[in-house]
């Protein structure tokens, strides 16, 4: 992945959340550091969602996990190893 955070997709932006958050987070987590941290802007410049959250995450289940174990969801990289 591109060093340049300016332009992540969405995608990316929540890959790196969560890398950074350095753990499962929620959805919400995950928009709060996204917004904090300005890693995603969409083009037409509306505040990102967290159902825009939760539907990227169901849509690249190779690349996300969800834990609906818990509550809320926790959403985690596939194949993440933890210490």
């Amino acid at each position: 992945m591109s060093a340049d955070l300016t332009h992540l997709t969405l995608h990316e932006a929540i890959e790196q959340a969560i890398i950074r958050l350095a753990r499962p987070a929620t959805a919400r987590e995950i928009l709060d550091y996204v917004h904090r941290h300005n890693l995603y802007v969409q083009q037409a410049g509306t505040p990102l969602t967290i159902h825009q959250i939760c539907a990227r995450i169901r849509h690249y289940p190779k690349f996300f996990s969800i834990d609906a174990s818990a509550r809320p969801f926790l959403y985690d990289l596939v194949g993440r190893e933890r210490p």
